[in-house]
């Protein structure tokens, strides 16, 4: 009875190590891109003039991120408005990649990668050759 006992626990130590395992594993890729969004990030942001380390602070990256596009920073608190606001955060962060794509002269198409896949695109803005023209797309 007490084996038997044992026996069941381990047996349920081991499904749970397992599981636990699994959902480790599945993070791995997900954890891998956004590391790599922030690293290219921070070259976008240096690139803008701005401090590399504004890519990996939460919210504030999204503030500078504002700021770089052409837009005011504080555009971001719309996204605490309960219902309305991630709508309203979704519409910036559309106007804020059509902005970049036009502040590092990219053709219309860009901006496109820069909303449906970002990491992509941020990784060509940083790693690039492109520079940053303040006086293109949106202005304050």
């Amino acid at each position: 009875s007490l084996t038997k006992s044992i026996l069941s626990s381990t047996d349920s130590l081991i499904k749970s190590l397992s599981s636990l395992g699994t959902i480790l594993l599945s993070m791995i890729p997900a954890i891998a891109v956004a590391v790599v969004t922030i690293i290219a990030m921070w070259k976008v942001f240096k690139k803008a003039g701005k401090g590399g380390w504004e890519a990996i602070v939460p919210f504030y990256n999204i503030y500078t991120l504002l700021e770089i596009s052409g837009f005011k920073g504080a555009y971001m608190f719309f996204g605490f408005i309960p219902f309305a606001g991630p709508i309203i955060l979704l519409v910036y962060s559309i106007k804020a990649a059509i902005s970049l794509n036009q502040k590092f002269h990219k053709a219309g198409g860009f901006a496109v990668l820069l909303i449906l896949v970002p990491v992509v695109g941020y990784c060509i803005l940083g790693f690039g050759k492109d520079e940053y023209d303040s006086s293109k797309g949106a202005q304050l």
